[in-house]
């Protein structure tokens, strides 16, 4: 055998040590306390990235349902349309007022 040869061996012989070292390592990982609690902190955060998820889905519900600018502007519109038939009745109602007022002291100081 050449010095080549020799070369690729060892080299082969040092991946097949890595990727043996890299199983054992990944094994003992598994079994380590320290990867349970990851673990179990991991769970802990999925959990609380569905409630998460969950709420933030109720709160886009909610804000759909909420009127836009556009359907605010319109019940302002109507709101003023409302406040100026409400001017106009309240004058007719003074309007009213005070000729019922004349026609009632007319009739009490005929009546005398």
């Amino acid at each position: 055998m050449n010095l080549d040869s020799w070369l690729r061996l060892l080299q082969m012989a040092v991946i097949l040590g890595s990727v043996i070292i890299n199983v054992a390592l990944f094994v003992y990982s598994r079994r380590d306390k320290r990867f349970a609690d990851f673990e179990a902190k991991f769970s802990k955060s999925e959990g609380a990235q569905r409630d998460f998820e969950r709420r933030l889905t109720v709160m886009e519900t909610h804000i759909e349902s909420l009127p836009s600018h556009d359907d605010l502007q319109e019940i302002r519109d109507s709101l003023a349309k409302v406040g100026v038939d409400v001017a106009g009745i309240k004058g007719q109602a003074q309007a009213t007022y005070d000729s019922t007022r004349r026609i009632e002291s007319h009739l009490l100081e005929r009546s005398r």
